[in-house]
């Protein structure tokens, strides 16, 4: 008796690992992307903690499009003009992609005080103060971030924000007390 499964179960994991790779390689070009357009011009420098977080903030998102978008996104070759080409395309892909999209970039804003925060502060601990606190800031509504950034400085403008918006706050002094 002649087995079939076994032929038909050797195409089906080919199938998966042929699957596998194209999807790798789709996400290499998509961070691809991603790193041009968080380090394009005004961007942060490659091998920041800020570059590196703006793409890893990004990038799930990105992920997370469907198929075609992908494709669109890759096939213009840079971030805007596929943003464009997908906002053309199907504009509730794009409507999605975008509050992802401002939850990062206000992150990365008060990444930016973060960072500088925490050079005076904790020089010897930067990189990892800056990513912790900005994992802890960015849950915050924009209205909050809003708050932080209008402060003199990170320290004063998380101060100013749970002293004068508790509710917004919640428990972001203890998730900043836990990152120094």
């Amino acid at each position: 008796m002649l087995n079939v499964y076994k032929p038909l179960a050797l195409v089906a994991v080919i199938s998966m690992s042929v699957s596998t790779a194209f999807a790798q390689a789709a996400d290499a070009e998509l961070t691809a992307l991603i790193d041009a357009w968080v380090g394009g011009e005004g961007g942060y420098a490659e091998g920041t903690t800020l570059h590196g977080y703006g793409v890893a903030c990004l990038l799930p998102g990105v992920q997370a499009m469907p198929d075609t978008a992908k494709a669109l996104l890759v096939e213009t070759g840079e971030m805007e003009a596929g943003l464009t080409a997908i906002d053309a395309d199907d504009p509730d892909t794009l409507a999605a992609f975008l509050p992802l999209v401002q939850e990062c970039v206000e992150t990365l804003i008060l990444g930016e005080r973060i960072e500088a925060w925490a050079m005076e502060e904790l020089p010897e601990t930067v990189g990892i103060v800056t990513v912790c606190m900005m994992d802890a800031v960015r849950p915050l509504p924009s209205e909050a971030k809003q708050i932080i950034v209008l402060g003199e400085d990170f320290e004063a403008g998380a101060e100013d924000l749970m002293e004068e918006r508790p509710d917004l706050a919640g428990d972001l002094g203890d998730l900043l007390e836990a990152c120094d």
